[in-house]
This record gives C-alpha cells, sequence and structure tokens, in this order.
C-alpha cells in the first residue's frame, strides 16, 4: 500500500518521510535530553518547546503536570522552578508560568536547544 501511495503522489509521500524523519530526530533528542541533563534544564526546555508552541508568554501550567510531562516527582519541579525564576528565565505563581523575554533568556534558548535539533528544523523547511 505505501509503495503504490508512493508511485502516486511521490510530493505527498515526500512530505510524510520528511515528517517521520523530523518526529524521530525530537524523540531522540528528547531521549537524549532526559538522560543526560539535569531536571532544571530539562524543565526549560520543555518550557522553551512549550512556548513556541502557545504564542505567548503565559503558559497555564500546574506543577503536577510538568512533574508527570518530566517524569519526576512534584516537589522537584518546585525547586527547579525556583531556580529558574530566580534566574530570571520564568515568572511562576500558582499554576501559570510567564516566560522571560530578556536577554538572559534568549541566551538559555541558545543553550537548550541542540545543534541535531537546528540542522533537522533546517533540513526539514528546506525541503518544501
Amino acid at each position: 500500500m505505501i509503495a503504490a501511495e508512493r508511485e502516486r503522489a511521490t510530493a505527498w509521500f515526500g512530505v510524510l518521510l520528511r515528517y517521520v524523519s523530523f518526529a524521530t530526530a525530537m524523540t531522540a533528542q528528547s531521549a537524549a535530553c532526559n538522560r543526560l541533563h539535569t531536571v532544571d534544564a530539562r524543565m526549560s526546555r520543555w518550557l522553551l518547546m512549550t512556548h513556541d508552541r502557545v504564542g505567548g508568554d503565559d503558559i497555564p501550567l500546574t506543577q503536577e503536570f510538568l512533574a508527570e510531562m518530566l517524569g519526576v516527582a512534584r516537589p522537584t519541579v518546585n525547586i527547579a522552578g525556583a531556580t529558574l525564576q530566580k534566574a530570571g528565565f520564568i515568572r511562576y505563581a500558582r499554576g501559570r508560568i510567564a516566560a522571560s523575554t530578556g536577554p538572559a533568556s534568549s541566551r538559555r534558548r541558545a543553550s537548550a536547544t541542540s545543534a541535531s535539533g537546528r540542522n533537522c528544523w533546517r533540513r526539514s523547511a528546506n525541503r518544501t
């Protein structure tokens, strides 16, 4: 079925393959990040990716939800959130996180985005 669809709609199949390649690379990058980085670094990355998708600085998230997404206990999220807030990367209040958009935040964004993720995005964007 896939071979027949590929011959019938090569352009569509190419887009599908690029999407699968991108999704696989993002999954691998997330797995590596979860294994190698500290909780506050993983939380930073997760919040930056979420910030990019919600289209605003205010993100409605609870510590319980973040703990579930990061695979840690809720008190660990509390400590990581306090660390990020003290550093000026986020503003954190009950059930809401506001991303900081200052220069320190831009530096954190650059360090949280790996070269492989940027390269994967560039490859994907250049093949449309």
